[in-house]
């Protein structure tokens, strides 16, 4: 009950920011070796709403930052199956989603007239930690915003 009750707070506090996607690359963006994978390691909290990913990650120092993104960045619905793709689009073709653990599952048209399916795919293999700001991609990543963890933040965390 605690961790919904934090996941309704947590998405409380941080949908009321400001919400600014930016694709990293050259200086300060992850080299050539990192891989988006595995944010659950370094994600204490996240939830998913409205097709957003929200988290507190941790950064390069441990400090605890609150990050989001939209997942429309980051999936695409290939026949109806999602699969990681940059600024794929997914949202167009596929609702319904839900998450349970860290896979996303939505149902999702194979052609645009037809039913949907069920098309599942696991986050912790789309989704990375780039210095507390979660990350998609390959090469050329989409790092949504972030803001480092406060005593207000945490105040709103234990009402």
């Amino acid at each position: 009950m605690l961790s919904k009750h934090l996941a309704v707070t947590f998405c409380a506090i941080v949908v009321g920011q400001a919400h600014n996607l930016e694709k990293k690359t050259g200086p300060g963006a992850p080299d050539s070796n990192w891989k988006a994978a595995d944010f659950i390691k370094t994600c204490q909290s996240w939830a998913f709403v409205d097709n957003e990913i929200n988290a507190q990650c941790n950064d390069t120092t441990q400090r605890p930052v609150w990050s989001r993104l939209q997942l429309g960045h980051c999936l695409v619905n290939d026949g109806g199956s999602l699969k990681a793709r940059n600024g794929g689009n997914f949202q167009g073709s596929c609702s319904e989603c839900a998450i349970r653990e860290s896979t996303l599952t939505c149902e999702c048209k194979p052609e645009p007239n037809s039913v949907g399916q069920p098309a599942p795919i696991d986050l912790n293999q789309v989704l990375g930690n780039f210095a507390g700001r979660l990350c998609c991609g390959e090469n050329n990543f989409e790092c949504g915003d972030g803001r480092l963890y406060n005593d207000t933040d945490a105040k709103q965390a234990r009402l």
